[in-house]
C-alpha cells in the first residue's frame, strides 16, 4: 500500500472517530457504525490499494489512549464498505444503502469518503439532511467548502481552489503576467478553473487562452484527441505558461501531445493539479495507456510540474 495514502485515509479515520470522542461521554456505551465509500471500480480505482488502511486506522484507534472516551466507555467502532466507482448515482445508490442498514442490517452514524468529488458533492447533501459528519480523504470540489450547504462535511485535503495563491506568488516571482488555463468541462474542474481565472485578472496576470473541452479519461474518441489537441496549440500561440484543470488521462494526452509538439523543452512550463501519487502508481487513468506510448509518457510527465492540494 502507498505510504502516503495510507497516511490520508488513516487521518481521515480519526478526523471521525475525534468527532466521536467529543460526544461519547454523554451516551451510553454504543457501538458507532462507519459507511465507507471507495472507488474500488471505474476510471480512478484505487480501492484495492488503499481500503487497508481503515482496517489499520481501527486497530490503532482502539488501542491509542488518546482516544480513552471511546474505550473507557465500553464503546465500539465497526464499519460496511461500499464500491462508489467514482460516479455520483452508484455513490448515491450505497450511500443511502449505508444510511438504511439495508444490507448489515447497522445504519451508519457517520460516513467516510468518497474519494472522487463528482460522488462527495451529491452525497454531503444526503449526510447534511440526516445531520451525520462525512470525512472526505480526496474529495478537493470548491463547492464542498459552502457550509450553507454542506454543514457536516469535512474533509482532509484543500480544495483546488486555493492553489491560486500559491500560482499567483509563482508568477509574482519570475515577472510572469500570461497564462493559459486548459480545463475539463466536468463541473469539478469548470468551477476550479473559473476562479483561477478571476482571481488572475484580480492580480494583474492576463489569462491569454481559456480554453474548456469535454473530458475523455481513459476512453478518447478521436474527436476528442483532436479537440484537446486543438486547444492546446491554440494557447501555445498566446502563452508560455500552461495550468491543467484535468484528471489524469486527460493529462496523458495533453502533455503527449506538448512532447510532440517540443513545448517540454524548457521554453514552456506546465502545471498539473490531479496527478497525485496514486494517479502516478496505479491505473490506466495515469500516465500508463493502451496507445504503447507509455514510455514516451513518462517522459512528458517529467517535464510538467504536478501539485496537489
Amino acid at each position: 500500500m502507498d505510504i502516503k495514502t495510507n497516511t490520508v485515509l488513516l487521518a481521515t479515520v480519526v478526523t471521525v472517530i475525534f468527532i466521536f470522542s467529543r460526544n461519547v461521554r454523554v451516551v451510553t456505551a454504543k457501538n458507532f457504525h462507519l459507511g465507507v465509500l471507495i472507488p474500488w471500480d471505474g476510471f480512478w480505482a484505487v480501492g484495492p490499494h488503499v481500503a487497508g488502511a481503515v482496517n489499520v486506522a481501527l486497530d490503532d484507534i482502539l488501542s491509542d489512549p488518546r482516544f480513552a472516551a471511546i474505550h473507557n466507555g465500553g464503546h465500539n467502532i465497526t464499519y460496511a464498505w461500499r464500491n462508489d466507482e467514482c460516479t455520483a448515482s452508484i455513490g448515491l445508490y450505497e450511500t443511502i444503502d449505508l444510511w438504511s442498514g439495508k444490507f448489515d442490517g447497522t445504519p451508519m452514524d457517520a460516513m467516510i469518503g468518497s474519494g472522487c468529488s463528482v460522488v462527495c458533492e451529491p452525497t454531503g447533501l444526503l449526510t447534511a439532511k440526516w445531520e451525520i459528519p462525512q470525512v472526505s480523504w480526496n474529495c478537493a470540489s470548491s463547492l464542498l467548502s459552502d457550509k450553507g450547504l454542506y454543514p457536516t462535511f469535512a474533509r482532509t485535503v484543500a480544495p483546488y481552489t486555493k492553489l491560486t495563491g500559491f500560482f499567483i506568488t509563482i508568477f509574482q516571482h519570475y515577472n510572469w503576467d500570461h497564462v493559459a488555463i486548459l480545463t475539463s468541462q466536468e463541473n469539478l474542474w469548470k468551477i476550479a478553473a473559473m476562479a483561477m481565472r478571476d482571481e488572475f485578472e484580480m492580480n494583474n496576470i492576463t489569462v491569454s487562452a481559456f480554453e474548456e473541452f469535454s473530458p475523455g479519461h481513459d476512453q478518447f474518441t478521436e474527436d476528442d484527441v483532436w479537440k484537446q489537441h486543438r486547444a492546446l496549440e491554440n494557447a501555445a500561440q498566446v502563452s508560455r505558461v500552461f495550468i491543467l484543470c484535468v484528471y489524469g488521462g486527460d493529462a496523458r494526452n495533453l502533455v503527449l501531445h506538448a512532447y510532440d509538439k517540443g513545448l517540454l523543452n524548457g521554453n514552456y512550463v506546465f502545471y498539473m493539479i490531479e496527478i497525485s501519487t496514486l494517479d502516478i502508481q496505479f491505473g490506466v487513468n495515469t500516465w500508463m495507456g493502451d496507445d504503447g506510448r507509455d514510455d514516451d509518457a513518462i517522459k512528458a510527465f517529467e517535464g510538467a510540474n504536478k501539485l496537489e492540494p
